[in-house]
């Protein structure tokens, strides 16, 4: 496996957390930034898994992130991309709070361009408007995964976050759950941390020290799941 990851650690005990309520976090909360991603840029294989039996990788994606700035603030850069070009993502939030800021997405005959502004997401997915009014501050779900990535997390902790889902073009729900810590064969220890968003499971082998994603498995509809792997 090879992995680059730059990451600073920021622990502080108020996003200690515990298992009797559930953390909320939002844009500019004090829960946000207990672990910064400065930079990486990770290389995943994603396989099928169906019936509990994997089939070979049908694609590769690529993670980036890094810092910038745009007009004058400190922002975060994420591309996710397959590797035959049928997927690109691109996803800018400020650096700070995680605010999204702009989104923009290609796959297959779909594109998808997003601005946030205030208690608006306006833009277009392919040949339609887009003006969704949010009632509160949301993440972009792009990033949703880089925030359970960096709570102090530990078996029994709980989390929710509010989300900007363009599946939905709306607000919705991410609840996080650490499972337990286990070790995977050969790999560092990590926690087993599950995610729904609009009914979907996620779950994620996050590494303890250094918060790579060692696995990740997302159910799909009727027996099937999506593996995601680092190579």
């Amino acid at each position: 496996m090879r992995m680059s990851l730059k990451i600073i650690l920021v622990l502080t005990l108020l996003l200690a957390g515990t298992t009797a309520e559930a953390q909320r976090i939002y844009p500019g909360s004090k829960y946000v930034n207990n672990v910064i991603f400065t930079s990486f840029s990770v290389n995943y294989k994603l396989s099928l898994i169906v019936a509990g039996r994997t089939l070979p990788s049908f694609a590769q994606m690529k993670d980036e992130l890094k810092t910038t700035t745009l007009d004058g603030r400190k922002v975060i850069v994420r591309v996710q991309s397959y590797s035959d070009g049928s997927l690109i993502d691109t996803s800018i939030a400020d650096a700070s709070t995680y605010a999204p800021i702009y989104y923009s997405g290609i796959k297959a005959k779909r594109a998808v361009q997003l601005n946030f502004s205030g208690n608006r997401v306006s833009g277009k997915d392919s040949s339609t408007s887009v003006d969704v009014p949010i009632g509160k501050p949301v993440f972009y779900s792009g990033f949703y995964d880089l925030l359970v990535r960096g709570a102090l997390l530990h078996t029994g902790y709980q989390e929710t976050m509010p989300v900007y889902s363009k599946d939905v073009e709306g607000e919705s729900s991410v609840t996080v759950n650490v499972l337990r810590d286990e070790k995977l064969s050969g790999q560092p220890d990590a926690w087993v941390v599950e995610t729904t968003i609009n009914g979907t499971k996620t779950t994620m082998w996050i590494e303890k020290v250094h918060r790579g994603v060692l696995r990740q498995v997302t159910d799909l509809v009727g027996n099937s799941q999506l593996l995601m792997e680092p190579i």
